[in-house]
């Protein structure tokens, strides 16, 4: 909405200053209308640009660059206010394996289906990204570790039971996820990061589970 009424004082200044140069003819009213409603349309233009290059155009949730964003705002909050922030590092299990044997089509349909599971099974506070590749984050202001490991655990299982279907072809993926929190044992964002892709090492060598920090 900020960038729809942006567009609409660009109009509205355009107009201005025609009607400056204009000397006020008899067509200025129409003209700034006609400028406005077209800087509306702008603006609605520039908000979905921007729209298009925070998502992961695969998936629909954030890319990595915003997702770090929010990661180091929610960490302030977090330290300031001495609140619980927790983040899961998510990896889909031999994804490599489904690509081969399935090509990257069906690759793209597992990677969206788990986006999905991943953001229906979390709150609409929570921010959701895909890192890389077959990779995902998930970060949960207000929730200590013991709750997202709960909500990890969670996130797994509906995973592994979900059957993603197509009409020629149906395949089941496993995730591994990390889990790592504050308080804890982090002292920067970017160490929060490190130590739940560390946990999500350890539950790969398992596979389909879930791991947080110790």
């Amino acid at each position: 909405m900020r960038e729809r009424w942006l567009g609409a004082l660009i109009g509205l200044a355009s107009a201005a200053i025609c009607y400056g140069l204009a000397r006020l003819n008899a067509g200025w009213v129409v003209a700034a209308f006609m400028l406005a409603v077209l800087g509306w349309v702008l603006g609605g233009y520039m908000r979905h640009l921007r729209r298009m290059a925070e998502r992961d155009e695969l998936t629909g949730v954030f890319n990595r660059r915003p997702f770090e964003s929010i990661l180091r705002l929610e960490w302030e909050r977090a330290v300031r206010y001495r609140r619980p922030l927790s983040l899961l590092f998510i990896d889909v299990d031999d994804f490599r394996t489904v690509n081969k044997q399935y090509g990257h089509l069906v690759g793209d349909e597992a990677l969206k289906a788990v986006a999905r599971q991943i953001r229906q099974n979390t709150r609409r506070t929570d921010t959701v990204a895909r890192w890389g590749g077959e990779e995902f984050v998930v970060l949960l202001p207000e929730t200590d570790i013991e709750s997202a490991a709960v909500l990890a655990e969670r996130i797994r299982s509906v995973i592994a039971q979900h059957v993603i279907r197509e009409s020629d072809w149906s395949i089941q993926v496993t995730i591994s996820t990390g889990v790592s929190g504050v308080p804890g044992q982090a002292r920067s964002p970017r160490e929060l990061l490190r130590l739940a892709t560390a946990a999500e090492a350890a539950a790969k060598m398992q596979k389909n589970a879930v791991r947080c920090v110790s």
